[in-house]
């Protein structure tokens, strides 16, 4: 249900129409606070990247993706403890070629918690990545993050949903009417 509101999203449609018209940046700084909402944009991003159709959500690409198994998407800094060790193995997976059709994704969740010296240490492979590596910098807010890197990234917003828009997607997908009252009210 997130996946279906996000599409619908501004936020989303634009990234998606650039990486059809294949100019998509190479880095995006995504900000918004619900951690449900960042991993479900993580996943819809991911098979809109590598999936032939755009992110059908179907075939074999988007099933590894959603079962977190595809080889080339990567996710960092989950726990939000990032260090420069870790910095150096994501920029060393960074220099490989992808297993795919050779566009690999680096989301780095929890971006706000970095500390200067990992931003740094990211600093060369966001102005200049190998290849076509993708890195998106997930954060709750913007401000932790140095702006020698901000500037250097396409700045894009989660939507915040609104208990009505819950409540009609819930119902355009056949829950009934009750059940969809309780769960957008809750939401």
């Amino acid at each position: 249900m997130i996946s279906d509101l996000l599409r619908k999203s501004e936020a989303y449609r634009e990234i998606a129409s650039s990486v059809a018209e294949g100019k998509a940046s190479h880095t995006y700084l995504v900000t918004g606070d619900d951690t449900v909402t960042r991993k479900a944009y993580m996943i819809l991003l991911a098979m809109t990247f590598l999936c032939k159709r755009g992110g059908c959500g179907e075939c074999e690409i988007c099933t590894r993706i959603t079962a977190g198994a595809h080889p080339d998407v990567h996710v960092y800094n989950s726990d939000g403890k990032m260090r420069v060790e870790d910095t150096n193995f994501l920029i060393s997976e960074a220099s490989m070629k992808g297993w795919g059709e050779g566009r690999k994704l680096f989301f780095i969740d929890r971006a706000e918690t970095l500390s200067p010296a990992v931003q740094n240490k990211l600093l060369k492979l966001i102005e200049e990545p190998e290849g076509e590596t993708v890195i998106m910098l997930f954060a709750s807010s913007e401000v932790p993050i140095l702006s020698t890197v901000k500037s250097r990234t396409k700045k894009c917003y989660l939507p915040v949903f609104s208990a009505e828009e819950i409540y009609a997607e819930l119902l355009e997908e056949g829950v009934p009417r009750a059940q969809a009252e309780t769960a957008a009210a809750l939401s």
